[in-house]
């Protein structure tokens, strides 16, 4: 009609699915090069013997960026004080796990050892994490800690005529993140539990003997020399003593096993005191033997 107006559709929100995808966002980089960072500082503190560096780095690793980026990497929407406490149990739940490995592999669980593996392990989350941000990115979120309120809502609920949003009926569904970290952690805590069960009854079923010769602290020239039985039963062994000026003095002493004998030997020369124990496990030598200088 003439001198009609046609009014153009209302422009409905801009689509931003895939917004961005395919370039990291510059948080998530600057989350990436502070994790490098930290793991560049506890290693520098580690290879310069700079506990300086190396404890505040080895406490944040073992007790707080691993956890955070677990979080980060599965998406968990919860209150920034829970992430800050599930955080703190699911790094030390990846500590642990990384002493388990160790000790699974056979390695010494030392403190560099089990560092230098976390350090790895923190690298390639916050690595992990940074590529599903890049293929995936966040939608957009407050700056508070609850999430986004979806379109068509009021500040007292949905409009009406707003479909329900998926799982607003189920408020269950908040506590799965958090259940799933307990679970980890039991489960890595009674792994930790069994390996160490497991462990002292390894040792404690290894059979040895143990010589020792200590000198006294009142009189250098006086020593005391012992014997402890570890072999699972008692065991006669046969003691050769050669001290500085002396020809060899043998004796014969019978132990019982988880016991341990001691005797007290002076020497009056300066020379060297060697003791030669024949019994119990073989070694290589044929004996055991300890040695002690005497001035």
């Amino acid at each position: 009609m003439p001198g009609s107006r046609r009014t153009a559709p209302a422009a409905g929100p801009a689509d931003t699915r895939g917004a961005g995808a395919g370039r990291p966002a510059v948080a998530d980089l600057r989350v990436f090069v502070a994790v490098l960072a930290l793991c560049a500082l506890f290693a520098a503190g580690t290879l310069a013997g700079a506990p300086v560096l190396r404890v505040p780095a080895g406490l944040l690793l073992t007790f707080a960026v691993p956890g955070l980026l677990v979080l980060r990497l599965v998406r968990a929407r919860m209150p920034r004080w829970q992430a800050a406490t599930v955080g703190v149990a699911l790094s030390f739940a990846v500590a642990l796990g990384a002493v388990l490995l160790l000790e699974a592999t056979g390695t010494a669980a030392s403190t560099a050892g089990v560092g230098w593996l976390l350090g790895g392990l923190t690298v390639a989350l916050a690595g992990a994490d940074l590529v599903a941000r890049t293929i995936r990115p966040v939608p957009g979120r407050p700056a508070g800690d609850e999430p986004a309120p979806a379109a068509g809502s009021g500040p007292d609920g949905p409009a009406p005529g707003t479909p329900p949003r998926a799982g607003a009926g189920r408020p269950w569904r908040r506590y799965i993140p958090v259940a799933a970290v307990a679970v980890f952690c039991a489960a890595a805590a009674a792994t930790a539990v069994t390996i160490s069960v497991h462990s002292e009854r390894v040792a404690a079923a290894e059979t040895f003997t143990q010589v020792g010769l200590v000198p006294e602290p009142s009189d250098p020239r006086s020593f005391t020399v012992s014997v402890t039985n570890r072999e699972g039963t008692q065991v006669p062994y046969r003691l050769v003593v050669t001290a500085p000026g002396t020809g060899p003095v043998e004796r014969t002493v019978t132990v019982p096993d988880g016991r341990t004998w001691s005797d007290r030997i002076t020497v009056t020369t300066a020379g060297t005191l060697e003791i030669r124990v024949y019994g119990g496990t073989p070694t290589a030598a044929g004996h055991r033997e300890v040695r002690a200088a005497v001035l």
